[in-house]
């Protein structure tokens, strides 16, 4: 990230090791960081401060957007091309396997297929297993999976028979 000694929101002349942004080039502006994100042509980046950001100019802020327009077509704030790969990188997390759990997952999958329970029963308790199975690994309670999960599978039979 390029660091200026100052920042000037504006227009004229830029002395040495200030940058001089036009304020319809601004994107994002923090006071607090003295960080300003700036459209340069066809790429956009971030500049710090060293001194707090001046303006001799205010930052153009867009009016409400209008109802009913696709994004694209408004104005405002531009859309940024993100590379599809980084939107489909995940941290990958494991879930904790408790056989407990995958036992009655197993029973409820098999009252779904053979219609017994709504299918909605097995979202909600794929959905709740997982939250119970992580809490009980961070608590160190993996003990206890065969009393939680026959709870938690109760309860869910409980609203759910057809």
């Amino acid at each position: 990230m390029p660091e200026f000694a100052r920042i000037v929101i504006g227009r004229g002349e830029a002395s040495a090791g200030t940058l001089v942004v036009d304020p319809a080039q601004v994107w994002f502006i923090s006071r607090v960081d003295r960080l300003v994100g700036v459209l340069d042509w066809h790429r956009t980046y971030l500049a710090r401060s060293r001194e707090p950001i001046e303006e001799r100019a205010a930052v153009a802020t867009p009016g409400p957007e209008p109802r009913g327009v696709p994004v694209w077509d408004t104005r405002g704030t531009p859309l940024i091309p993100v590379p599809l790969g980084a939107l489909a990188a995940e941290e990958p997390h494991e879930t904790p396997r408790l056989p407990a759990v995958a036992a009655a997952g197993d029973r409820i999958l098999a009252d779904v297929r053979a219609g017994r329970l709504s299918p909605f029963v097995l979202q909600r308790f794929l959905r709740r297993a997982a939250e119970l199975q992580f809490r009980l690994a961070k608590e160190g309670r993996e003990a206890d999976a065969p009393r939680e999960t026959a709870a938690l599978e109760a309860e869910l039979r409980a609203g759910a028979a057809r």
